[in-house]
């Protein structure tokens, strides 16, 4: 099974998340992400999120307390919400492999950090659902 680790990063009244635009099924769709991803071979789910930080925010991070475990079925995966705090760096896009030749085209589609506030994470298309619905009982 597929496992991946997020990250709940707060900076002030708002959290980052990444904006994916991206074609499906012949059409654009627009939804926001925790910036995270898959676990390497052998890599724990908290090097898997010090690492993506890196890669996606150019920052470096610390890992907190886990905020929700789940088996995120529509894409057959084991995902782990962490809250961290970034100890070094100013969260921008990065370098890992989805910023490289983006392209609404490419299986990737286009990548923005965005900063959402929390009182407004019920109004954007944050996925998974189940965890938009977390994240606003908590901070709503």
């Amino acid at each position: 099974m597929r496992q991946a680790t997020r990250l709940i990063i707060e900076e002030g009244n708002n959290i980052i998340f990444i904006k994916r635009t991206k074609k499906i099924n012949g059409g654009i769709k627009v939804f926001y992400v925790l910036p995270g991803g898959m676990l390497d071979e052998g890599e724990t789910w908290e090097q898997a999120g010090i690492r993506e930080a890196k890669e996606e925010l150019n920052v470096d991070v610390k890992l907190e307390e886990l905020f929700v475990e789940e088996y995120n079925e529509d894409l057959d995966k084991q995902e782990r919400f962490y809250f961290a705090t970034i100890l070094k760096g100013k969260a921008m896009q990065g370098s890992g492999e989805e910023f490289q030749n983006m392209s609404i085209d490419t299986k990737y589609g286009l990548y923005e950090i965005v900063k959402i506030s929390k009182k407004e994470l019920g109004s954007y298309n944050i996925l998974p659902v189940t965890i938009k619905d977390k994240l606003v009982a908590t901070y709503i």
